[in-house]
């Protein structure tokens, strides 16, 4: 009670709040409440996207299969648990980290120090856990060639020259994972005011595909065919 007797009630507000006022407000910076699970989570993250990069099979698909990559882990491998699940359009990993959690960690916060993108986070007295989704990636090569033909042209018409490299269509024009432009091999020419553009593809080719059905699905003005590459050329005008 106060000295004009006036009840005092004592209020809690939440932790993020009170960074926020602290940070804000009064400008005094709040270091981030740190946490060993979180370190765990950051190298397993950063491993399963490295793979995502690099492999078109999909994240390991149990704990087995990730500490053999990850074998510093092995030591606190019982305070991991990790899920996968695969539907056809990818697969869902779960990663729970158990431990004792600082009291005032918020999932915000906790959110803000893991190192790359996850889909979800939740935090609890004694476990972190994230979700986060990698994509399959199916090769249509004819759908990929007339994809990339569609975005160079687009970006032709913006421009007014064709791009440097594949890489300048990424998000903007075409879109497909990074490790998909790393398939294909890219050039131009001008000759006469007209830019030839031509498109290889390297890899495993289906048979079912044949160079009159890309001429005419594609419509490129040529098409060389063999069992692990595909190349293909247009002009710009």
């Amino acid at each position: 009670m106060s000295d004009d007797g006036n009840v005092i009630t004592k209020a809690t507000l939440p932790v993020q709040l009170v960074k926020e006022i602290l940070e804000e407000e009064l400008e005094i910076p709040v270091p981030p409440v740190k946490s060993e699970q979180i370190d765990i989570i950051n190298d397993i993250v950063v491993f399963l996207d490295y793979v995502d990069e690099k492999s078109f099979d999909g994240p390991p698909r149990n704990k087995v299969e990730l500490l053999k990559e990850l074998s510093q882990l092995e030591p606190v491998a019982d305070n991991i648990d990790y899920d996968v699940e695969e539907d056809e359009f990818g697969w869902l990993v779960t990663v729970s980290v158990y431990g004792e959690i600082p009291r005032n960690l918020s999932e915000e916060m906790a959110y803000d120090q893991i190192e790359s993108f996850v889909d979800d986070i939740r935090v609890t007295e004694d476990c972190i856990t994230i979700q986060k989704f990698y994509y399959r990636v199916d090769i249509d090569i004819p759908y990929l060639l007339d994809e990339f033909k569609y975005g160079i042209e687009n970006y032709y018409y913006d421009y007014g020259y064709p791009p440097d490299t594949l890489e300048d269509l990424l998000d903007w024009y075409v879109y497909e994972p990074a490790k998909i432009f790393k398939m294909f091999d890219y050039t131009c020419s001008l000759n006469d005011g007209i830019y030839t553009i031509t498109l290889t593809f390297q890899g495993e080719v289906p048979a079912d595909i044949s160079e009159n059905d890309l001429k005419d699905i594609c419509d490129f003005d040529s098409v060389v065919l063999s069992e692990n590459a595909v190349s293909v050329k247009f002009t710009l005008k």
